[in-house]
């Protein structure tokens, strides 16, 4: 796939996954909890009693993995904390080598929207995993917006900031195809202001076609908080209006495959 990165061998990152869903099958520790969030403090502040709390370091990064469900399967825990040491290494490197190097992924039941991040905690909704169990990769777009860190949360244009979690999540997933995830076809009734996998085929389809290193580009100019219209002029000649014309006018050619038919997509 012409725009995906090719950072290591697809077979070589399924053996590290395997490995580490296979170690990190040894912890987990007991407990219970219910809670509700209106500070950043409460955000990030676990509660004292859970159902398992693993706590992992590996290559320079730490894990603190909450679960306070206690109908979640731990197989599932188990494959997101080996996913987690794959992606978000991956994603700091790529993006940024300032992200939070301690990260906090908590299974709550609190929590009533699929998943969100903020600071160095993310939150995700049981039961949209326990109905998808191969939905893992939802983890590798939400620590891809640990990774971006913008101050304003979501950035001066949130459907940009999810447009890049969602190309983080294309170039780096590792469960895509199984979870029966891919970016869509072009069709005429998209804007790229649509967001999401939308906005993310669009960022694709510009790093394949004349415009390498734009989401980087864009990544740091919202983290920066120097984003505005004009950055898309400054970065690649063009305003955004201009380049999704020229998105549009080229979508004959099929250029994005789906990641699951892609032996190399990594």
């Amino acid at each position: 796939m012409p725009w995906r990165r090719a950072f290591t061998n697809k077979n070589t990152l399924k053996m590290k996954f395997n490995i580490l869903f296979a170690v990190s099958l040894l912890l987990t520790l007991p407990g219970i909890l219910h809670a509700q969030y209106s500070t950043m403090e409460q955000w990030e502040t676990l509660p004292r009693q859970l159902i398992s709390k693993d706590s992992i370091s590996h290559d320079g990064f730490t894990l603190i993995m909450a679960n306070d469900d206690p109908a979640f399967n731990v197989a599932t825990i188990k494959r997101i904390e080996a996913l987690f040491f794959i992606i978000y290494p991956a994603e700091v490197s790529t993006f940024n080598p300032n992200a939070p190097k301690k990260v906090v992924l908590f299974i709550d039941t609190a929590f009533n929207t699929i998943a969100a991040s903020a600071g160095h905690t993310t939150h995700i909704n049981p039961p949209w995993l326990r109905q998808n169990p191969e939905d893992i990769d939802l983890v590798t777009h939400e620590l891809m917006h640990l990774v971006q860190g913008y101050p304003n949360s979501h950035g001066t244009s949130p459907w940009l900031t999810e447009g890049i979690a969602d190309y983080a999540r294309y170039v780096f997933g590792i469960n895509n195809g199984p979870a029966n995830w891919a970016v869509p076809d072009y069709n005429s009734s998209q804007h790229y202001y649509d967001s999401y996998r939308v906005t993310a085929r669009f960022l694709g389809w510009l790093e394949a076609h004349g415009y390498k290193g734009i989401v980087k580009k864009l990544d740091t100019a919202m983290r920066e908080d120097t984003y505005n219209d004009d950055t898309w002029k400054k970065v690649t000649g063009k305003y955004v209006d201009e380049l999704w014309r020229e998105y549009a006018a080229n979508q004959r050619s099929k250029n994005i495959r789906d990641p699951s038919k892609d032996d190399n997509h990594y």
